[in-house]
């Protein structure tokens, strides 16, 4: 692949995702001239835009510039500590530091945009690396490189930010590393790759599962080796491996020395924090998943329930507005009576939580009796969904969050798209990006099929598919965005399937040749 070539893609591509981002802040601050809070529809320091979970990773730096630790508000405890693992609110540390939180903002989405450049660039280096084929390597850097899946969030302060970016800077040297046969070269490489797996797992936790990628790598690479230097390949390896290891090991200790207690990334349910990460939360959104709920569609009654509950309103009509949300199979086979009953005991809970929140005071470090009772008879339900309906539970909701998974234009959260539903381009390039999405989803299980290398399938394949079995299985949640920071590697390893394509329909286009 020329240089050239990929320069002139990585112009364009930056162009591009300034005008396009700059252009959704225009908007935005045109719809809301007074800036009133609202997620992905307002600005923070008028230079990036809000998002609900800001308070995650911009919160430690503002308290710890206040004095009050790393620790995420409303900083009341010690489990606000490690909420959240450090990567991003570092990164945002080093820009509000210097420059300040106007000034900071500004340069740290200019930041994120030539780090999304210079991913790019080797985006298109990396593909062309693996499938030696210009018109595909193009075609997927353009499509990754100007179609807004990544360069939309780039003027966030969330993680999706930045972790697409990484995951392709560690596949990069990966690669690369796999590919240079000086000794030197290829240590060096490896390390590099070790040092962004570090930083993508304390961004983004689940991407830990990126390390499988690195061990493989190496341990195709060891019996690649001769014999005589495999000993210093071991010695390298165990060194590579342990930068990740102990970028980790380094927050864990920190979290230990904070709480006597060993936290290896986060911590997302904690008794003494204020938030609704609780038992009796835990409870009920694992029931509500048994069927396949949607996280917004949850949203839009539990939290009115508990903020309700939290001000002192404990009225029924907040528990009705649950059950009438709740299909009418579940309301049948459970009970009116049962669930409503639950659901009270629920809302008392939350009024048991109430004066911590008015006091501003942590909770207690052990839950709340009323809250583990709670969440055991949610968990009865649970068992029994799971008992009376085994292939709805285990086969069926998946399917559910998978299709929500696969179907989907990756642009929710832009402002561009949902200030103009009704406009007709821009519905044509939302049934483009739909398009391109589901492709990469269909060159994904195609390779499950038809893809013969092994290392090749082990890193384009398997570790998706570990991804998907993991939220759609497991997690039952899905929003657009948990699936970008692997989504640049089931874009790359599209290319084989669409090479596969070509070939097999170019080889039925040609001529027989006469006898």
């Amino acid at each position: 692949m020329r240089k050239q070539t990929v320069v002139i893609i990585s112009l364009l591509s930056f162009f591009v995702a300034l005008f396009f981002n700059e252009y959704n802040l225009h908007l935005i601050r045109k719809s809301n001239p007074l800036n009133v809070e609202s997620n992905t529809k307002s600005l923070v320091q008028n230079e990036t835009i809000c998002s609900a979970d800001d308070v995650d990773y911009l919160s430690p730096v503002v308290n710890v510039e206040a004095g009050k630790g790393w620790k995420r508000s409303p900083a009341v405890s010690n489990d606000d500590s490690y909420r959240r693992t450090p990567g991003y609110s570092l990164l945002y540390y080093a820009f509000v530091k210097p420059f300040g939180y106007a000034a900071g903002h500004r340069a740290l989405k200019y930041f994120q945009l030539l780090l999304f450049t210079i991913s790019v660039s080797l985006f298109c280096f990396t593909v062309f690396e693996i499938t030696k084929n210009k018109p595909a390597t193009i075609l997927l850097t353009l499509i990754y490189g100007i179609m807004p899946y990544f360069h939309g969030w780039v003027y966030f302060t969330i993680t999706e930010t930045i972790t697409p970016a990484l995951t392709v800077i560690f596949l990069y040297y990966l690669v690369k590393a796999y590919h240079v046969t000086e000794v030197k070269m290829k240590s060096a490489s490896y390390a590099i790759a070790s040092f962004f797996l570090g930083c993508l797992i304390l961004t983004r936790p689940y991407m830990a599962i990126a390390g499988a990628m690195l061990a493989i790598f190496l341990l195709y690479d060891y019996y690649n080796q001769e014999a005589k230097r495999r000993g210093v390949f071991i010695k390298n390896s165990i060194l590579i491996m342990l930068v990740p290891l102990s970028m980790v090991g380094v927050w864990t200790v920190r979290n230990y020395h904070v709480a006597s207690e060993i936290v290896p990334l986060e911590k997302r349910y904690s008794p003494q924090s204020l938030d609704r990460m609780k038992p009796e939360f835990e409870g009920i959104f694992s029931f509500a998943k048994c069927w396949g709920e949607d996280g917004s569609y949850f949203n839009s009654y539990h939290q009115p329930f508990y903020f309700s509950s939290l001000r002192g309103d404990t009225g029924s009509f907040y528990i009705q507005k649950i059950l009438a949300a709740w299909p009418s199979s579940v309301i049948e086979e459970f009970g009116y009576t049962r669930l409503f009953r639950i659901l009270k005991d629920h809302q008392r809970a939350l009024l048991m939580e109430k004066p911590y929140f008015d006091n501003h005071i942590a909770m207690p470090d052990r839950y709340l009796p009323m809250q583990i009772n709670v969440f055991n008879r949610y968990k009865e339900l649970i068992q029994e969904y799971k008992k009376n309906h085994f292939l709805g539970y285990w086969v069926r909701t998946p399917s559910i969050y998978l299709s929500r998974m696969i179907f989907h234009s990756n642009t929710a959260h832009l402002f561009l798209f949902q200030n103009n539903k009704n406009n007709l381009g821009m519905n044509i390039f939302r049934g483009l990006l739909l398009f391109i999405h589901v492709f990469v989803y269909i060159g994904l299980f195609f390779n499950l099929l038809f893809m013969k290398i092994k290392l090749n399938k082990f890193i384009f394949v398997y570790i998706p598919l570990l991804l998907i079995i993991f939220f759609i299985v497991i997690h039952r949640e899905i929003e657009q965005r948990y699936m970008l920071p692997v989504l640049p590697v089931m874009l790359a390893g599209s290319g084989f399937a669409l090479l596969k394509v070509i070939s097999t329909y170019s080889k039925k286009q040609a001529p027989i040749a006469p006898d």
